[in-house]
């Protein structure tokens, strides 16, 4: 394989590895909002991984990771009133909302990261 071709394939599979741009809708009422170990994890990202080439029966309530598992817990709703507003959190993690550490480690990215006002 010629150099320049080497390292080019090496780039593009080094930016492939690295990206992690998978984000979800944290709320009290989802499921698997504690992950999928039966216990609570605050660091869970499993209602985030991609559902991309699945079929129906796997990515529905994303069973291929076992969320359709772990329900909300009773008395844990997410009401979307027709006409009105409601509220979720964007982030890549639960570590990233209010919903895990107390919310210490949100910030206005889901990534859990500061980036510059022009950050794009």
């Amino acid at each position: 394989m010629p150099h320049s071709l080497f390292s080019k394939v090496v780039l593009i599979s080094t930016l492939f590895h690295s990206t992690r741009a998978h984000m979800g809708a944290f709320a009290k009422g989802m499921y698997c909002l504690n992950g999928t170990s039966g216990s609570d994890n605050p660091d869970t990202n499993e209602a985030v991984f991609p559902v991309y080439n699945l079929p129906e029966s796997q990515w529905w309530m994303h069973h291929d990771s076992g969320c359709d598992a772990f329900p909300p817990a009773p008395g844990d709703l997410l009401e979307l009133p027709a006409g009105g507003t409601f509220t979720v959190e964007i982030a890549m993690n639960r570590a990233f909302t209010s919903l895990s550490y107390g919310g210490r480690r949100t910030t206005d990215w889901g990534d859990g990261k500061h980036h510059p006002e022009d950050y794009s």
